[in-house]
């Protein structure tokens, strides 16, 4: 699925869009061969903050909670208020005593959504913080620790474009958080 862009829309738009996405296969994937009551959703980069933000905080999601049996963050930006930076602004606003009420890891406790992170050896060193503070938040949440995966070796890119070449960690990292969901 794709998300409106800023700064055609601001916050909590791009969110509601997973949302969206998300009702839309409850709805219909059934008829796919899919079964509404398995949905994993996974975002990458910008996606991946969009992801976190929907299944962690209560008000982006219906009541009955995010729709989701688990949620996988590929390299997530400002997960925490104090990593939004001026790239951020045009979604999230410039005022930046919001951010706290922006940033998805405000809301870990607010979720029990099963959730696995992702993180490359080379991504910018900005997003690996937000990777492992969600990761240890999530943690002392659950009072065990959620399925991390470190891929050495790999980039921003490279990561997500590996998925189904010679070196398929991901891809197996994958298959096996959303197995493990059964």
């Amino acid at each position: 699925m794709n998300y409106r862009l800023a700064p055609k829309v601001s916050w909590p738009a791009e969110s509601e869009d997973v949302g969206a996405a998300i009702a839309f296969l409850k709805k219909n994937v059934a008829r796919y061969g899919g079964d509404p009551r398995r949905i994993v959703v996974i975002g990458h980069s910008a996606g991946a903050n969009l992801v976190a933000s929907y299944v962690l905080d209560p008000e982006l999601h219906p009541a009955d909670g995010p729709g989701v049996i688990g949620a996988i963050v590929i390299s997530i930006p400002a997960a925490r208020a104090e990593s939004i930076g001026t790239q951020d602004q045009v979604y999230l606003g410039k005022d930046a005593s919001l951010y706290p009420k922006r940033a998805p890891d405000s809301y870990v406790g607010d979720s029990k959504t099963p959730m696995m992170i992702v993180t490359a050896q080379f991504d910018p060193v900005s997003l690996a913080p937000d990777s492992y503070d969600l990761a240890a938040r999530l943690c002392v949440r659950d009072q065990q620790c959620p399925v991390f995966l470190y891929l050495k070796g790999h980039n921003h890119i490279s990561e997500v474009a590996s998925v189904g070449t010679k070196d398929d960690q991901l891809g197996r990292g994958l298959i096996d958080f959303i197995e493990s969901r059964r």
